[in-house]
């Protein structure tokens, strides 16, 4: 695992504000003052299903409950939980529509205000994988080919935009929920029961992820210092050059990870908070 990071790039904190914390509800703008003006400009364009299917697919499970369609007057429709996949999908694509909607209607409010002077193509993706990132994904990163389709870039190109994205929120942002993530998962699909398997000339178990990247972010919680010094420093990901999505751990790799006494998990935690806890 041994990719070089991407280019840093400088740094600037943008949050929604004023009336457009509404970004965080899920709802579609209201009408302007002249909705009843004769057709004369351009009106609103669908987003394509396409499209809201791909940013759909990339809401973590667990932040299911979260996604409230707001229907503008008041109403909101929760999450259907016990409604059938088909069901779930159109909400999530209605709730991504609200969504996607006034981060456009915020973007635009603050460069018309003066407030957003982007000098770079670049920055302004990145302002906008931020926004897509913190308001949509909840900090759950998309494989390129994905970051490729919503932006309209080749393969290449949308590498480089997520090397920057990482290289500048990795620490803040993404880290402390990328360990989260692989903790679930590993006590999710381990069976301590399941007698394991012999690969690489070791005994352990094979994962299948559903992102590539996830593969290179349990290499990096593995090489972290404070992993090191509670597990030691032996413990590796293998990796399987037929199929980018699966990764195979040595048995006690997987135990000494999950074993709440020596608190690995707990550890980086603690180290890592949440965005929603380093301020506390």
């Amino acid at each position: 695992m041994n990719r070089s990071p991407g280019r840093p790039v400088p740094s600037t904190k943008t949050s929604l504000s004023g009336s457009s914390k509404a970004a965080a509800n899920g709802t579609a703008p209201p009408p302007p003052p002249n909705a009843g003006e004769p057709n004369l400009l351009p009106g609103d364009i669908d987003y394509l299903e396409s499209v809201l299917s791909i940013f759909a697919d990339h809401i973590l499970t667990e932040d299911y409950e979260n996604c409230v369609v707001y229907d503008g007057a008041g109403g909101k429709t929760p999450f259907p939980d016990g409604a059938d996949r088909t069901q779930q999908r159109d909400h999530l694509r209605r709730y991504v529509d609200g969504r996607l909607r006034r981060i456009a209607m915020f973007e635009y409010s603050q460069w018309i205000n003066g407030r957003m002077p982007f000098v770079t193509v670049r920055d302004l993706q990145l302002w906008r994988l931020h926004q897509f990132c913190q308001y949509i994904w909840k900090w759950n990163l998309p494989e390129e080919e994905h970051i490729a389709t919503i932006f309209n870039l080749t393969r290449r190109r949308a590498n480089s935009l997520v090397s920057d994205f990482v290289a500048r929120f990795r620490k803040l942002y993404l880290y402390p929920l990328i360990i989260r993530s692989l903790f679930r998962f590993l006590r999710k699909n381990y069976n301590p029961d399941v007698k394991p398997e012999e690969s690489f000339n070791h005994k352990g178990r094979r994962f299948r992820v559903t992102e590539g990247r996830h593969i290179e972010e349990m290499d990096a919680i593995l090489k972290d210092p404070t992993v090191r010094e509670k597990i030691g420093g032996d413990h590796i990901v293998f990796t399987f050059p037929e199929d980018d999505r699966m990764f195979f751990l040595r048995e006690e790799t997987i135990k000494a990870l999950l074993d709440d006494k020596i608190g690995v998990e707990a550890e980086l935690s603690k180290l890592y908070k949440l965005p929603s806890e380093q301020n506390q």
